[in-house]
């Protein structure tokens, strides 16, 4: 009887955890478990919430894409993070492709829009950027894990589209 209760105050615990911030299964165990959750809790807990759903490391993946694509972040880096998380690639690849079917986009697509927005949005004063502000670009795109044929023609993108607007 004992046990049953402690159970189900640590489930209520993750409960709690959850409902303030979603998380994957690897940081909910590592929560449980740095929170002293005896290991033999630990997998019932995650069981009955994955069936619950209220654990659900494709939703995660999917939201944590959607954002960080929003951001301007890579395939690749949105993938390296989520697997910091404890995401399984399988995953996070298919969120991403979710993306890009429900956006009816191509990876390279976004990646060139994503380049684009970022060059756009450090040049917002107008013309073109100096070369100390096109250094700071590409190491933003880089640490963004842009790959540098994304970036070349986005940088050609806009400065193409600099040069059709001066002439208008």
């Amino acid at each position: 009887m004992m046990m049953e209760a402690n159970i189900e105050q640590w489930k209520l615990k993750a409960l709690r955890s959850l409902s303030s911030k979603q998380q994957t299964t690897k940081e909910l165990t590592d929560r449980l478990t740095k929170r002293g959750c005896p290991e033999e809790f630990i997998d019932e807990i995650i069981d009955e919430l994955t069936e619950m759903r209220a654990l659900d490391d494709y939703k995660y993946a999917y939201q944590y894409t959607n954002e960080k694509i929003d951001k301007g972040y890579s395939r690749w880096l949105i993938e390296a993070k989520l697997r910091e998380k404890g995401v399984p690639t399988y995953l996070s690849n298919e969120a991403y492709d979710e993306y890009c079917h429900l956006h009816q986009l191509t990876q390279v697509e976004i990646e060139r829009n994503q380049a684009y927005m970022i060059i756009n949005s450090m040049a917002a004063g107008g013309g073109y950027l100096s070369r100390k502000d096109e250094a700071r670009m590409l190491r933003r795109l880089r640490r963004y894990g842009h790959q540098i044929p994304r970036i070349v023609e986005a940088v050609h993108m806009y400065k193409d589209i600099k040069d059709i607007s001066e002439i208008e």
